[in-house]
């Protein structure tokens, strides 16, 4: 190998290493994984990006407590998505809704991400929608949370935003939420977490401003399809809450100076020699 060789091969390590900050992006498709229909659903999935495991909570009628075990936690599988059955398991009440109780999904993924989209593959009347992201290092206790905008925010959840009027879409990606583009990538305006809390719309949980469509208190129910997500590397959100395993950035431009230094030294030596 020449001297001309070497140098290339080092500088597409240098590019390379550079290249790690680019984001994986992983879709969760919450369907298809068992052929009966309101069979318990498939709670713990593997991807790209690591684990994923989702678990079923609601809030009862007039109450400001989160109920998190119980046969009516439990997350039902549908072939229009994820569905429970804490007030009845007729149609549509087995659905992710806020007629009764204020229903909804905890994503718990194993290094944080970004949540990009939202896939929505049932709704019946309307399906307005919060998206919550912790933003700790520490797994959330909800059954120790006041279920109230204030109770989770003390708590370290902070509203993405609410989302009203939600069509039907089972086509990863699927609507964007977190200020994704059209790519389904994450820009400098979305955040991360490794825990993520999808609620059927209630104002006293996430109050009355929209980031889209018209927001109304009863009347919601939805089964949730799918998500996408991309890796937070640092790089492509604001803050990632719980720390991941990708590089940051720092440690990539480390690598970048360390491998420039090799190749300086490599031509030094040549230099040398001549």
């Amino acid at each position: 190998m020449n001297k001309k060789q070497i140098s290339r091969g080092m500088l597409a390590l240098l590019l390379a290493s550079i290249g790690v900050a680019a984001q994986a992006a992983s879709t969760w498709a919450f369907t298809g994984v068992t052929s009966a229909e309101g069979a318990n659903a498939v709670t713990s999935y593997t991807g790209s990006e690591g684990t994923l495991k989702i678990s079923g909570a609601y809030v009862a009628s007039n109450s400001t407590s989160f109920t998190t075990s119980g046969s009516g936690t439990t997350l039902l599988h549908y072939s229009g998505g994820l569905g429970m059955a804490s007030d009845g398991t007729s149609t549509p009440n087995h659905a992710i809704d806020n007629v009764g109780n204020t229903e909804m999904v905890l994503l718990s993924f194993s290094q944080s991400v970004v949540l990009t989209s939202v896939g929505i593959g049932y709704k019946y009347g309307d399906a307005d929608v919060g998206i919550f992201r912790l933003n700790s290092t520490t797994a959330p206790s909800l059954s120790s949370t006041t279920a109230t905008y204030a109770g989770l925010t003390a708590a370290g959840w902070t509203l993405v935003g609410n989302y009203g009027d939600l069509g039907t879409d089972t086509s990863a990606p699927y609507t964007l939420v977190n200020g994704a583009t059209t790519s389904a990538a994450p820009t400098a305006s979305s955040v991360g977490s490794s825990w993520w809390l999808i609620v059927s719309y209630n104002s006293a949980l996430s109050g009355t401003t929209a980031k889209s469509g018209t927001l109304n208190n009863g009347n919601d129910y939805f089964k949730l399809f799918g998500v996408t997500t991309s890796v937070c590397s640092g790089s492509a959100a604001t803050d990632c809450g719980k720390k991941t395993n990708v590089p940051e950035p720092a440690s990539l431009a480390l690598v970048g100076v360390g491998l420039l230094g090799a190749l300086g030294v490599r031509r030094r030596k040549s230099a040398a020699a001549a």
